[in-house]
């Protein structure tokens, strides 16, 4: 019998001797950050808790993953294992205790015991490294070796100048950026793949092949040695729109004329940009939710100049392929289920903004700044229920954030500004989530759209007239553009 602690340990006790970065019990993407991190920092976790927070495709992910290493440690999982985890995987699925009992039982048929560990939080998704060992066995203690007893480096065979396997299927959004990530690999940067056609291999990985220019690269590493913001997928899934937010922004923060001439005009009053930050967090006393592995913060704080002579500030989040904006932790299905605390549906935030479980209970600062620089028309709130309990969430804190990081920095103007593609309808729903989140604002004006084809043909104009910047545009239309 092996013991496994988690499907993390279970990762690591296949000990494949180039390091793994792709510990299961991590979160999905950096737009979900702040929710996942609140409620992980609420709510005991099973190994597979985490699941439940991912967003659909990367849940798929996770576990083909580990259905790949299962294979390998125990041949006898094999194809029941294999179509168990398809099943879970599926768009839309939660992975339920029905589920998770399933998975238990299976393994331990095999011979493997997975003992739950509900004290572990979890925390960052990684990048799905994709190595396949050497037919493996398990010896005593679980270390992988091969048949004849050697401890074996991993290998995966990578796949050049192939479209790779598709994940989404369909004529949705996704599948057609899924699509054009595919064709980009295969065609321009003539790249291997890791299982998934949008998932670049170990090598193309380490090469920096997600990022258009090196300085875009640069950047993200630097960025990941500083601590928690950069995941380490936006490395590897070219569908990562942290990978995107640094593709396009990187090389306008390190030239802020090039930035004033490309931003400045979908943000009216801007004459000048001075300075860029790419995935900034605030100081603890903010918001007073920042823990280490979470907390809200940005894609992109720009410090500007503005035509009255003045300072401000715009916030700016960066969505591709996301199906919504990140929710309010005390609004996750299943919390009822577990005799977890949950918002109640008629909470009146407007009357008694206490009421918010984010302030009695954790004692975060999200309705204390927001009523401090009176971001809200608070006549428009609902007398009963909390308008932030769906995707509004997320766009009422990075708002908020924008206003209080302007009056921290004496900038007299904020702005929160969303910067997605337009196609992006499961997002956007034709605008019906911005338009929501506009009307109850005291300011409206406050509140940006800087559509993405609009911002990278704005770019591509001025390529045509500075030849430098062609490559970067390039790879940018190529990639994101006219989706």
């Amino acid at each position: 019998m092996v013991a496994i602690s988690s499907l993390e340990s279970l990762v690591r006790e296949v000990c494949f001797l180039r390091q793994l970065a792709f510990p299961l019990c991590k979160k999905a993407e950096p737009d979900e950050r702040a929710t996942d991190d609140i409620v992980s920092g609420l709510e005991p976790v099973n190994y597979l808790a985490p699941c439940r927070h991912m967003l659909p495709n990367e849940r798929e992910e996770s576990f083909l993953f580990v259905c790949e290493v299962l294979e390998q440690l125990i041949p006898q999982f094999g194809r029941q294992g294999r179509e168990y985890f398809a099943d879970v995987g599926v768009v839309g699925a939660h992975v339920g205790s029905k589920e998770v009992g399933q998975l238990q039982r299976q393994l331990a048929k095999m011979g493997v015991r997975v003992i739950e560990t509900p004290e572990r939080a979890s925390g960052d998704h990684g990048r799905d490294i994709g190595y396949a060992c050497a037919p493996v066995r398990v010896a005593p203690g679980g270390r992988a070796k091969s048949s004849t007893g050697r401890m074996v480096p991993s290998r995966r065979v990578v796949h050049r100048n192939d479209l790779g396997p598709v994940h989404t299927g369909g004529n949705g959004f996704r599948a057609r950026a899924e699509g054009r990530q595919r064709e980009y690999r295969a065609n321009v940067l003539g790249a291997g793949y890791s299982r998934l056609g949008h998932l670049l291999d170990p090598e193309a990985t380490r090469a920096g092949k997600n990022f258009i220019l090196a300085e875009a690269h640069a950047a993200a590493r630097t960025r990941a040695s500083q601590g928690k913001g950069v995941a380490d997928r936006t490395f590897s899934n070219m569908l990562s729109s942290q990978a995107m937010c640094f593709n396009l922004f990187a090389p306008l923060a390190a030239n802020l004329s090039l930035a004033t001439a490309v931003l400045a005009p979908f943000v009216p009053g801007v004459t000048s940009v001075r300075s860029i930050q790419i995935e900034y967090t605030p100081p603890e006393e903010l918001f007073g939710d920042q823990s280490g592995r979470g907390g809200v913060d940005c894609d992109v704080l720009v410090e500007t100049d503005w035509d009255d002579g003045q300072r401000g500030v715009v916030v700016l989040e960066t969505k591709f392929v996301e199906p919504e904006f990140s929710s309010c932790g005390f609004r996750r299905s299943g919390r009822v289920a577990k005799g977890l605390p949950v918002c109640p549906v008629d909470v009146s935030v407007r009357s008694e903004p206490a009421a918010c479980l984010y302030t009695s209970r954790k004692e975060y600062g999200y309705w204390a700044r927001s009523n401090q620089f009176s971001t809200l028309a608070r006549e428009r709130l609902p007398a009963a229920g909390c308008p932030f309990g769906g995707p509004l969430w997320q766009l009422w804190v990075n708002h908020t954030l924008a206003h209080a990081v302007a009056a921290g920095r004496g900038a007299r103007h904020a702005r929160f500004a969303v910067c997605a593609p337009i196609g992006n309808e499961a997002l956007l729903r034709g605008g019906v989530v911005l338009d929501e989140f506009r009307r109850i604002l005291a300011e409206p004006t406050t509140f940006l759209m800087l559509p993405l084809d609009a911002l990278l043909e704005r770019v591509a104009g001025l390529a045509e007239r500075e030849r430098p910047l062609r490559p970067w545009s390039a790879g940018l239309m190529a990639r994101y553009s006219r989706i």
